[in-house]
């Protein structure tokens, strides 16, 4: 079963976001009245219909399963759920990693980042960059079957500094993978000389990064090439 952590995220930061990144999908989450050790819940997107059983085996790992049916027959499952919630995602890169920037739509909107990691894949080795908030993986009520059911908890909203926005801006750019690969931890870190870095830089630059381009002027219609 693949695993996930969770961060809050500057709502300023997530709409810029959602700006230069655009909506990855949206999608609706129905829960129904759950035990201790099962739940169920019929999430409805823009390509599929899906039933969500999830089950609990005492002490060991949940494990989630996932059936597609019939968009008519989820529609009418969420109907009958204890609560619903619905959600605007935004896909980007993080340092390397690509993200998913989760907007819940409730009465006041919740942003959030999820990051999944496959099977047997080490979530603890998973550096946040500077512009992630405050992690609240372990916290239960930050789950989305607790913000449906129980909603909003009292968690002050991250706000965007000068050292989140520059990382954020690092991440857009596409350069916050280069960032956290200086940054990395000393038993992985490679120094590279300045002299190199100078070079390799120059290389991906190529011969005219110094030339400025003329100005383009379009050619009118049946003028010469």
């Amino acid at each position: 079963m693949k695993s996930a952590r969770r961060f809050l995220v500057s709502p300023a930061l997530a709409r810029l976001a959602r700006k230069e990144r655009g909506i990855s999908d949206r999608s609706v989450i129905g829960y129904f009245q759950g035990q201790s050790d099962r739940q169920q819940a019929v999430e409805i997107g823009q390509q599929s219909s899906t039933l969500v059983l999830i089950t609990k085996d005492g002490d060991g790992p949940a494990t989630e399963e996932r059936f597609d049916v019939p968009r008519r027959h989820a529609e009418a499952l969420l109907e009958s759920c204890a609560a619903r919630i619905g959600f605007e995602r935004t896909r980007m890169d993080a340092g390397g990693r690509m993200v998913q920037i989760t907007r819940l739509l409730t009465s006041q909107p919740v942003e959030l980042i999820d990051v999944e990691f496959a099977e047997g894949e080490d979530p603890s080795r998973f550096w946040p960059p500077a512009w992630f908030g405050p992690e609240v993986t372990d916290d239960q009520t930050w789950s989305d079957r607790a913000l449906a059911m129980e909603g909003l908890p009292s968690k002050a909203t991250p706000q965007a500094n000068e050292t989140a926005l520059s990382a954020f801006l690092d991440d857009i750019e596409g350069i916050g993978a280069l960032q956290r690969f200086t940054q990395r931890e000393p038993a992985e870190r490679k120094t590279v000389p300045a002299s190199e870095r100078k070079a390799a830089a120059a290389a991906a630059a190529g011969p005219n990064a110094n030339v400025v381009a003329a100005p383009f002027t379009p050619r009118a219609a049946g003028g010469e090439a």
